[in-house]
């Protein structure tokens, strides 16, 4: 029988255990967590690289807070300027 282990959010879900015909058996581990660190796990896993803090410098935090604010930031000046040139060609007009 073969022991395989996921993780996700550098946080380890559960087990699963492969048996010699190939049938799946899951076991369960460590799958109560509050929902705020839920949403913190998924946060660091999105927004910071594998193996944070140990695998960056420590201004990193603080460069990717302004790296995103900077992408939010680009990303709603494109979705206005893109409004503003379809409505200089007359789209939507009646």
């Amino acid at each position: 029988m073969k022991t395989v282990s996921e993780s996700y959010a550098r946080v380890r879900k559960h087990k699963m255990k492969i048996g010699i015909d190939g049938e799946t058996i899951e076991i369960r581990e460590n799958t109560t967590n509050t929902a705020i660190t839920s949403w913190k796990l998924l946060f660091f896993s999105i927004f910071l690289p594998q193996g944070y803090p140990h695998s960056v410098t420590g201004d990193y935090l603080e460069y990717q807070m302004w790296d995103t604010i900077q992408a939010f930031a680009s990303s709603i000046t494109g979705a206005l300027a893109t409004e503003a040139i379809l409505k200089g060609a007359g789209v939507g007009n009646e």
